[in-house]
């Protein structure tokens, strides 16, 4: 609770001692009418010359006698002295109230909080980006006591990665980040393409099947055998010490497939100045929303959740192929 002020307290005793008075003379006011009724003498002259002087009573004790007329100033005197006993008594009890009351610190009232205003500080220079953990360190299995790390397959891994026809594989090796970025511009490379395979085949009446079957496949020649020759040299480090004629059908689809990545370009192209093709975004933008749209043939809409959803799988499947050769 919050102390009273010293000024407050001081006034409350007043008050106080002043009621005191008041009920003190009112009180001296009564004896006296009372004491005229009572001390009221009758005045006896008793056989020996004394004087008996009798003092009316009230109650059941009767009639109180005293041998000597100086009893009733003595007993007022004895009366005044107590009442100017009790309010010393009270004087001093206001002023030690008083005393105290001053020297008690009244409680400061608190100001308004005011809003601190932030101090201009120099921009922290930034941190230099700390060299990432060596992955080649981690430890992948332990064979009695023995740990083997990334670093001692490392080798055989890449041997193996090297040696797949996969080009993408191997790109996705060597830089994941890279080829994820790049697989998702050719994502919709490709969806765009196909929308343009759709539209011409929309105009010939025909199935996308039968588009590329007459336009691409139809159109490819079966490769010589010193075109297969050259196709082998070239890729002696994917091949390693495989044989020609052990590889020869696998050289022959991948002449086969570059001639028809040829074709298909080709037709592409073609495609693409009796289309209208419009690319409003950049597949790769940060934050893309839902529902962007990337590029558009023909007024059909090609959005980035359908990309999303595309390269995702690809990426997938050769984080797994990856995985596994290690």
């Amino acid at each position: 609770m919050e102390r009273e002020h010293p000024a407050r307290i001081e006034r409350a005793a007043r008050t106080a001692l002043r009621g005191f008075f008041v009920s003190q003379s009112v009180r001296c006011t009564l004896a006296d009418r009372m004491s005229a009724l009572r001390l009221t003498p009758r005045v006896l002259t008793s056989s020996s010359g004394s004087h008996i002087i009798f003092r009316q009573t009230y109650g059941d004790r009767g009639a109180e006698a005293t041998t000597d007329g100086r009893d009733a100033p003595l007993s007022a005197e004895r009366s005044l002295m107590s009442r100017n006993r009790v309010i010393v008594i009270l004087l001093i009890a206001v002023v030690g109230l008083g005393l105290a009351a001053a020297q008690t610190p009244r409680r400061r009232a608190t100001p308004p909080a005011t809003k601190p205003t932030p101090a201009t500080t120099a921009p922290k220079a930034k941190p230099s980006p700390s060299q990432p953990a060596d992955v080649n360190a981690t430890p992948l299995a332990v064979v009695n006591d023995a740990t083997i790390s990334a670093s001692d397959i490392e080798a055989d891994v890449n041997a193996i990665i090297n040696r797949d026809a996969d080009p993408y594989l191997r790109a996705y090796y060597a830089d994941p980040d890279k080829e994820m970025k790049e697989s998702r511009e050719r994502a919709v490379e490709a969806r765009v393409n196909s929308l343009l395979i759709a539209a011409e085949a929309k105009k010939r009446g025909m199935s996308t099947d039968q588009v590329v079957e007459t336009e691409i496949n139809s159109r490819i020649p079966s490769p010589t055998d010193a075109e297969i020759q050259a196709a082998y040299d070239a890729n002696r480090a994917q091949l390693g010490s495989a044989r020609l004629e052990s590889v020869r059908a696998e050289l022959i689809n991948y002449i086969r497939n570059e001639r028809a990545q040829e074709l298909y370009a080709a037709l592409i192209r073609r495609l693409k100045m009796t289309n209208a093709v419009n690319k409003n975004a950049d597949v790769n933008a940060a934050n893309l929303a839902p529902g962007t749209v990337l590029a558009a043939v023909n007024g059909e809409p090609l959005r980035v959740n359908a990309i999303n959803e595309r390269t995702k799988a690809y990426i997938y499947k050769l984080a797994m192929r990856v995985y596994t050769a290690r």
